[in-house]
């Protein structure tokens, strides 16, 4: 037996005991906590398997929508895994006004095959614990790692795809100052060749936190002079303190470095915004990195979420007992980990439409998601868990297949490969795009522009309102 279990979880040994062999036989349903909350207290109160429940319920893709006073649910059960034999489980979930809502903790038994579970999550791994007040520094070696390495090996990242002379600079870029000379940050207009110039975007939300301080009319001289730092929203914050860290002098934010609306006469706003909204594709796509706030549901959330269960180590717990003819029964239950897959499935940011033109179109990303940090280019994708690189197994292999546009798009925008499906893919890609979320509906179409320019460039295919010219029956469908 497990020492420190809970009497709750200490019951599960017979459970797990007692499964039958056959695929998908369960032990009944049971009740492992009463609310959320009572499950965080008994895994601080050193409960092994309450405190893998818990990491794991902080992982799930889903965790946003549970309601903190449903009971959680466990039940021990057989299942079938990536060999077509059976497998224990222990099934956790909550019931959610008739939906269930849950997620499968593998339990390796004494006959259950190792690379079953090495398949699955490879070894146990922790993320970093950013809970501190110097959590932006902590960040800063991993993302130089990746992009010393984006810019020295990924041919494809450093090669400059938009075949033209010229690269679009943005009208207005934040000077975020340098270690040495830390001045407080400004709008500052460019006048120097675009290439001369590197500069961070940033991607983010403004969600419930839009009423921070902005750039306008009105302001913009004042603006250039200084940012008024305690109006500014967190994420905003930390993005400026981000950039100075990784050594580069500006970034773009769009409320901070396009005019902002003062009322519904404003004219020089409505000019602003049109010359820059069609340049908004060509600012991300020749920005040296891409600074994401993924996790984040507003501007006031900051880059760096809450981590809570980074509180406790990343570790198995092992039921041992033995059966009346004395054999010696192990089961060893293991945590789930962070994917990228759970990190983007239902990230805030993924679901703004603006956000698909700015994640397609630049050439890193650093994403800042819920659990872990993610990084993206054209040729790779890491993880705080696998800084080196995604291993295809797993949770990850559903990515391939929920990228399949993306891809296309990448082959087309970087090689010039069109696929053969390419134009069916687009309005698969439309239809899902279709449920993005705009402050203004009016934005839909002016949001793809930058994607649509390339294509257009790349296939010399005519594009009218989302429509494509050699595809206009499949797109009135």
């Amino acid at each position: 037996m497990a020492g420190d279990l809970c009497a709750q979880c200490a019951s599960f040994e017979e459970s797990l005991e007692n499964i039958a062999d056959d695929y998908y036989s369960e032990q009944s349903t049971r009740t492992l906590a009463p609310n959320l909350a009572s499950l965080e207290k008994s895994a601080l109160q050193g409960c092994p398997l309450c405190q893998i429940v818990y990491q794991s319920w902080s992982y799930d893709e889903h965790s946003a929508f549970y309601e903190e006073q449903r009971e959680i649910q466990i039940t021990a059960m057989n299942a079938c895994f990536q060999d077509d034999s059976g497998h224990k489980t222990l099934k956790v979930f909550v019931d959610h006004h008739g939906a269930t809502f849950g997620f499968l903790l593998p339990v390796l038994a004494n006959n259950t095959k190792k690379q079953v579970f090495d398949d699955y999550q490879n070894s146990f791994r922790q993320i970093l614990d950013l809970n501190t007040p110097d959590s932006i520094r902590r960040v800063v070696p991993l993302a130089l790692k990746w992009i010393h390495n984006c810019r020295q090996t990924h041919k494809h990242c450093s090669s400059d795809h938009t075949k033209t002379e010229y690269k679009a600079l943005p009208t207005r870029l934040i000077d975020v100052g340098t270690d040495s000379h830390q001045q407080p940050p400004k709008v500052f207009v460019p006048q120097v060749h675009p290439r001369s110039l590197e500069y961070v975007a940033l991607s983010y939300a403004w969600g419930s936190g839009s009423n921070f301080t902005k750039t306008t009319a009105s302001n913009l001289e004042s603006m250039t002079e200084r940012l008024p730092w305690s109006k500014l929203p967190k994420t905003i914050q930390d993005a400026i303190m981000l950039t100075r860290e990784l050594g580069v002098r500006y970034l773009w934010v769009d409320a901070l470095c396009i005019l902002q609306s003062e009322g519904p006469e404003d004219a020089r706003h409505r000019e602003d915004w049109s010359y820059e909204a069609a340049r908004f594709g060509q600012y991300y796509q020749n920005a040296l990195l891409t600074i994401a706030a993924t996790g984040a549901r507003s501007s006031d959330d900051g880059l760096l979420l809450p981590r809570p269960a980074s509180r406790f180590e990343s570790k198995s717990v092992t039921l041992r007992r033995e059966r009346p003819s004395g054999e010696a029964l192990n089961d060893t239950i293991r945590p789930r980990i962070p994917s990228w897959y759970t990190e983007t499935e239902h990230a805030p940011l993924l679901r703004r439409g603006w956000a698909i033109q700015e994640q397609f179109l630049s050439r890193r990303v650093l994403h800042f998601a819920a659990n872990m940090i993610l990084w993206e280019c054209h040729e790779c994708r890491a993880t705080e868990l696998d800084p080196h690189g995604l291993n295809p197994v797993g949770p990850e292999k559903v990515l391939v297949l929920l990228s399949g546009f993306k891809t296309m798009f990448r082959d087309l925008y970087i090689n010039g490969l069109e696929h053969r499906n390419f134009m069916s893919e687009w309005y698969n890609f439309i239809a899902d795009y279709s449920d993005k979320q705009f402050t203004f509906i009016s934005d839909r179409l002016p949001a793809l522009s930058g994607i649509a320019a390339i294509i257009q460039n790349r296939t010399q295919q005519k594009y009218v309102a989302g429509l494509w010219e050699s595809a206009i029956p499949e797109g009135l469908a």
